[in-house]
């Protein structure tokens, strides 16, 4: 027989402890399985079935056994006590009922919990509804019934101030009620997972006429902690439309091309973990990088906002939830800190900002008024020596660059998991500490033994130290995976955007645009593609693209769109930085050289054959005591010299030099002096 099937129709059971309901399903569970003609008391009988079954002493099982063989009524297996107090909760106070109509009224007003009171006691007084538990209540009476004071309500709010928070402004505000998923970067390597974001930073600066704020999308290592590349651009808004210019998801798959292509991520494969609006990737892009064999991976948070209408009927704004990319969203802090002293900050929301940044801004824009009007009356001269109230971009942007590299290298970090992540330091001198490494060039020489003696006797002049994310970083990435060029291109080629046609001209590729740079980009016409070095044609027309966040190459395809390799960039020398400019006029000679070596190999026979000659002649002119300190000098190597000197032999008195055609003589590299006076407009564009 079936004696589970009521059970859940019937309210006694179900108001009962969860511990008291699973004890008596278990009962009847083990009671629907007793045969009917089996035994109580003897071996094998009901007492030891239910017994093994329900885990409960004997003489328990026997007591239960028989109270239920007289009644059949499954009460009789619940512990009375319980079933008492579940009968006292059906009705008053205690009622489960009750308390969820009571938090439903709580709920019920977004921002006061002692108006909601109020109104629950108005319900009492005065009628209007029946409160369930309370269905025999004289709602005239305008009485509150005992167990329904303000404190009793106020205790309710507390135990259910979760619930109470979703329902009132929703699951992003309750976030931090809710139990932490944690995590751990303990066994982890660096380039294993990578967060990346975009951040608004909390500080005005100034854009040609604009006073704007930077937008940045950053790039954190969870292993080492580093926030290990990142780029940001002024958020201006344009003449065009009036709208702001931030960062697009273009701008985003340009940021992690560069990653995946010029950083590279651990060998065995990364977990790019990022949002789902501006700092995200198409769906085509994330089936190529998961479908190129890498081991790349991309995770992406949820939307939050369509579980809200659970609680309310309706949805709320989609967004993302910042736990799942943790990491990154802590350093945002940190990197609003640094930065926290610098001119025209904006605080870290509307509460927070300073009441002073109106006039700030109202001061930075009487200066560019003035400026424009001394520039209109042809004083550049003064108009550049004004003063702003905040920072350029430029200026910004350095100081920032400064920050950045101090965080990464500092070393008084609590990092979660960083475990042996330490360094021993030796103190050469007061205040000098140093790493064995860098005592002995990077382990090219083993460590003093008078230093490794001392700091034995003197403990104080040896300390651990924790490792710098930067640190840690650095030591991982050595080895790192990168993409192929072909899968780079196509995450970052764009006609619209980035792609550019345009000639060889002079042995260089000249680009310009003007959202990367306002100057012209020069690029060498030799790609490297897979190890080989392809020289460009001159005049050839090639399609280049352009990624603003590896201005180092350019990315060369053909007019069928094959991708020919990677030109370096041809960079700029200062006249007055004398050790660029050399290195300028070295790599020059170099490239010229490398371009003259097809030519060199062609005339090397003729002027094999001129030297033959000369030697030939020298032999006459020795043998006729008329060589002279004039004779012309031999350039040929001594085995060279030799198989020239075979040479004439060979040819003797039939060789007329009048007879030879006239050959053009090789061009030596000239040789340059140590103080030599040279044209920097001839090696400078």
């Amino acid at each position: 027989m079936d004696y589970l099937a009521p059970l859940s129709q019937d309210p006694d059971y179900t108001e009962l402890p969860q511990e008291q309901r699973e004890r008596v399903y278990r009962l009847l569970l083990a009671i629907s399985h007793v045969p009917e003609d089996a035994s109580v008391t003897k071996p094998g009988g009901v007492l030891d079935i239910l017994s093994a079954s329900t885990g409960m002493a004997r003489d328990t099982v026997q007591r239960l056994w028989y109270d239920w063989d007289r009644s059949h009524d499954w009460r009789v297996l619940a512990d009375k006590r319980s079933l008492r107090k579940a009968a006292a909760a059906r009705e008053g106070c205690r009622s489960p009922r009750f308390r969820a109509w009571a938090l439903t009224m709580l709920e019920s007003n977004q921002r006061s919990t002692r108006r909601a009171i109020d109104a629950i006691h108005r319900i009492f007084r005065f009628g209007g509804t029946v409160v369930p538990g309370f269905e025999q209540w004289d709602y005239s009476s305008g009485r509150i019934p005992a167990g329904v004071s303000e404190s009793s309500l106020r205790r309710i709010a507390k135990d259910h101030r979760h619930e109470m928070m979703i329902a009132r402004q929703g699951y992003k505000a309750a976030a931090s009620h809710r139990l932490p998923v944690l995590s751990t970067r303990v066994g982890m390597m660096p380039g294993q997972v990578y967060q990346c974001d975009d951040m608004d930073h909390d500080c005005y600066v100034q854009v040609g006429t604009q006073q704007v704020r930077i937008i940045e999308f950053a790039a954190v290592d969870y292993a080492s902690g580093c926030r290990f590349h990142w780029g940001c651009t002024p958020k201006v808004r344009r003449e065009t439309d009036g709208k702001k210019q931030g960062l697009t998801q273009k701008m985003y798959m340009m940021f992690m091309a560069y990653i995946l292509r010029y950083i590279g991520f651990h060998k065995d494969g990364v977990q790019l973990v990022m949002e789902r609006a501006t700092a995200s990737l198409p769906t085509e892009i994330v089936e190529l990088l998961e479908g190129a064999g890498l081991g790349i991976t991309v995770r992406t948070g949820g939307l939050q906002g369509a579980r809200q209408k659970k609680v309310g009927g309706y949805t709320a704004r989609p967004g993302g939830n910042p736990r799942g990319k943790g990491s990154i969203e802590q350093s945002h802090n940190p990197a609003h800190n640094i930065t926290a002293d610098l001119p025209g900050q904006t605080g870290k929301d509307r509460q927070h900002s300073p009441e002073r940044l109106w006039g700030v801004l109202k001061s930075q824009e009487g200066v560019e008024k003035l400026r424009t009007a001394l520039m209109d009356a042809g004083r550049n001269d003064l108009a550049e020596g004004l003063q702003n109230h905040i920072l350029t971009y430029n200026q910004y942007l350095e100081i920032a660059t400064m920050r950045y590299a101090l965080w990464n290298n500092r070393h008084d970090h609590e990092l979660e998991g960083w475990g042996k992540n330490t360094r021993l330091e030796y103190q050469v001198q007061p205040g000098d500490w140093r790493t064995p490494a860098e005592l002995t060039e990077n382990g090219k020489y083993p460590l003093s033994p008078l230093l490794v003696d001392s700091a034995k006797r003197n403990p104080g002049l040896v300390r651990e130290r924790k490792m710098s994310p930067k640190e840690v970083w650095e030591a991982g990435h050595r080895d790192f995976a990168r993409i192929p060029l072909w899968l780079y291109v196509e995450m970052i080629r764009s006609e619209k955007h980035f792609g550019k046609r345009v000639k060889v001209y002079g042995g260089l590729i000249t680009v310009q645009d003007k959202y990367v740079s306002d100057d012209k980009l020069h690029y060498l016409a030799e790609v490297d593609c897979e190890g080989k070095r392809v020289t460009l044609q001159e005049g050839q027309e090639v399609w280049c693209v352009l990624n603003p966040y590896a201005l180092e190459t350019l990315v060369i395809l053909d007019e069928a769109g094959r991708i020919l390799g990677e030109a370096p960039q041809y960079v700029r020398a200062s006249p007055l930085d004398r050790e660029a400019t050399w290195e300028l006029v070295g790599k020059v000679d170099s490239i010229n050289t490398r371009r003259a070596a097809m030519q060199r190999a062609r005339y090397e026979q003729e002027g094999m054959r001129v030297e033959a000659i000369n030697e030939h002649n020298r032999a006459i002119a020795e043998e006729g005591g008329v060589y002279g300190r004039r004779a012309p000098k031999s350039s040929l190597t001594p085995a060279q010299k030799g198989m020239a000197t075979r040479l004439a032999h060979s040819v003797g008195d039939e060789i007329d030099v009048l007879d030879l055609p006239a050959a053009p003589a090789p061009q030596p590299v000239p040789e340059l002096p140590d103080d030599p006076d040279i044209n920097i407009d001839d090696i400078i564009f």
